[in-house]
């Protein structure tokens, strides 16, 4: 994992961060939804565990490489993520792009498991049939083998939006092309929620299209 210092996060980790203190020790406050799409256009979505940061807007999955959520990743990277924090009332989307790859030398992520944790990847073949001789051990020791099916999914965000109460959506996006993308992505959240805005770029800021942005949407809505 990578450390980033507090200055450094984007203003949704900053905010994350705080929601998630305010789940407390809630195991479920580490479970987020991974929508896949497979080769034949159909959607996929499934709970995963958040693993950690590998950068300060890069998050970590691990998954088993036997599983069709691995085919799905290499067919197409482009995913989103849906995490809902109960206590903070907060829900968090984040896109973003997988690449999928083999633990670090070290193996510390296949350590930082728990040895029942680590036994769900000497579990049979996912998908297949069930058959009740096959193997389901309890556990596995710090010092078992790495399996080659254990992948890491490291999702680098490229766009956030958090909903949060009174319908307030705040939305975060890092890459942005030309300032059609910006209005486009900035008129999306301003109709889910006219109330409040917030998007940042580290990389692209005109405030000509931001003030031509409010005569648009003034425009919009009095057709209304």
């Amino acid at each position: 994992m990578t450390a980033v210092m507090d200055g450094a996060l984007p203003p949704w980790r900053q905010r994350l961060r705080g929601a998630l203190k305010r789940e407390g020790r809630q195991v479920s406050a580490r479970w987020l939804q991974l929508a896949t799409v497979t080769a034949d256009g159909t959607p996929r979505v499934r709970t995963l565990v958040f693993r950690g940061w590998s950068g300060a807007a890069q998050l970590e999955l691990y998954t088993d490489g036997r599983s069709s959520k691995t085919a799905e990743l290499t067919h197409q990277s482009q995913v989103e993520l849906c995490w809902l924090l109960s206590k903070a009332k907060q829900q968090y989307r984040l896109r973003g792009t997988a690449a999928q790859g083999a633990p670090a030398a070290d193996q510390s992520q296949w350590r930082s498991l728990s040895p029942s944790g680590r036994a769900l990847w000497g579990w049979p073949h996912p998908g297949q049939p069930f058959q009740s001789v096959a193997p389901f051990p309890q556990e596995l020791p710090e010092d078992a083998p790495i399996p080659e099916h254990f992948i890491v999914v490291q999702i680098s965000i490229q766009q956030v939006f958090v909903k949060v109460p009174l319908h307030l959506l705040y939305a975060w996006q890092y890459v942005l092309q030309h300032d059609f993308l910006m209005l486009q992505s900035f008129l999306h959240a301003f109709f889910v929620s006219p109330s409040f805005i917030f998007i940042f770029s580290p990389s692209v800021y005109h405030v000509g299209a931001f003030a031509g942005l409010f005569q648009v949407a003034s425009r919009l809505f009095s057709m209304i």
